[in-house]
């Protein structure tokens, strides 16, 4: 990512902070001669995620997957600090916004214990209320499209279609006599049926065997 991004024009800093006293690096970025001679790009790891107020930062760029919502919000809300005539850009490369929504969704909070659910399945589920403009990359609301296309570019957005395949070879078939659950040691036609039933019943495997030796299904 330093790479491409610096062969726009970018000017980088390299360094990786994940361990940097906090309040040093916060005198560091209130420090004019460092932060405004340039377009700047800092890569933080784990520092600035919660609980740290950076009103002038105007993108977040987020690299890191989360199943956490509560990381998720704090993390892409960081560029979302107020400063009078600011746009906050998230450009969020690892599907985050699929995962849990926008991170300004109106939601409902509770100290209530949380139902346990499959992540795969809510995650899904939250991924149906969100589109992505396939031409600009603009990701919005699902209801905020405008006659189905972007409110952003006015680009027609792809309808989700769920394709059906048909097998025209496939047959029907009649199945006669097949059974599993027999009342009675008549209805067992196998030994491996009279095993089944004895193991039912409860009876030890020799039963099935005496069974099965006297209606001849095991030759003597």
């Amino acid at each position: 990512m330093d790479q491409y991004i610096g062969s726009t024009g970018l000017t980088i800093d390299a360094s990786y902070y994940n361990s940097l006293d906090i309040q040093s690096f916060g005198q560091m970025l209130k420090d004019p001669s460092y932060c405004y001679k340039f377009y700047w790009l800092e890569a933080i790891v784990d520092l600035i995620s919660e609980g740290f107020d950076v009103p002038d930062c105007e993108c977040a760029i987020l690299l890191r997957p989360t199943h956490s919502l509560t990381l998720y919000i704090q993390q892409a809300m960081r560029c979302m600090r107020y400063r009078e005539g600011k746009r906050a850009i998230i450009i969020d490369h690892v599907g985050n916004y699929a995962r849990h929504g926008m991170p300004d969704d109106d939601r409902e909070w509770t100290l209530d214990k949380k139902e346990k659910r499959s992540r795969i399945k809510e995650e899904k589920e939250n991924s149906t209320h969100v589109c992505q403009c396939p031409e600009c990359f603009f990701t919005f609301p699902k209801e905020n499209a405008e006659n189905g296309c972007c409110p952003h570019c006015g680009a027609l957005l792809p309808k989700r279609t769920r394709k059906l395949t048909a097998d025209e070879d496939a047959e029907l078939i009649r199945i006669e006599g097949f059974r599993l659950d027999f009342d009675t040691p008549d209805d067992c036609h196998t030994y491996d049926e009279l095993l089944s039933y004895a193991k039912r019943r409860g009876y030890k495997p020799g039963w099935a065997y005496f069974q099965a030796k006297r209606r001849g299904m095991i030759a003597s």
